[in-house]
């Protein structure tokens, strides 16, 4: 069965030659001078499954939520590796790295909300990244 191993946000993120590479991972707070406001986060995610299954396309939803759950964006998708590596041992998962840039989202003000990544669409796999965006503290003025 396919499951979530890994899921951040992050600074930045990006795949290359199969591997996840993440920076500044664990944030769980930002600051804005303004709101509404883009999210200046990237979600790094890293899917494990048997080689059988990894092939098979399978559906993923990630959603942006407020923290009663209300849904302010979402963005559905299918993933599938289109090969299974060649020199798998005998039991071992593949891992499938995906990287979303959060920036085109926007939440509309200081509050706690969530990002919840859906493999199944049930609500049976979900995992849930909370974070909070708070107002940026005020600058003293220069004299």
């Amino acid at each position: 069965m396919m499951r979530v191993q890994l899921a951040a946000l992050c600074d930045y993120a990006c795949v290359r030659e199969g591997m996840l590479t993440v920076v500044s991972a664990g944030i769980s707070r930002f600051a804005s001078s303004q709101y509404p406001c883009s999210l200046p986060l990237s979600l790094a995610i890293m899917l494990e499954a048997p080689p059988s299954e990894a092939v098979i396309p399978h559906e993923i939803e990630v959603r942006i939520e407020n923290a009663d759950g209300g849904e302010l964006a979402r963005v559905d998708g299918a993933v599938q590796l289109n090969q299974i590596p060649p020199d798998l041992d005998p039991g071992e998962l593949v891992q499938l790295p995906l990287v979303l840039d959060l920036r085109p989202f926007a939440v509309p003000q200081p509050d706690r909300y969530q990002i919840v990544v859906d493999l199944r669409l049930d609500g049976s796999a979900e995992t849930v990244l909370s974070f909070r965006a708070v107002p940026a503290p005020q600058q003293p003025p220069q004299s």
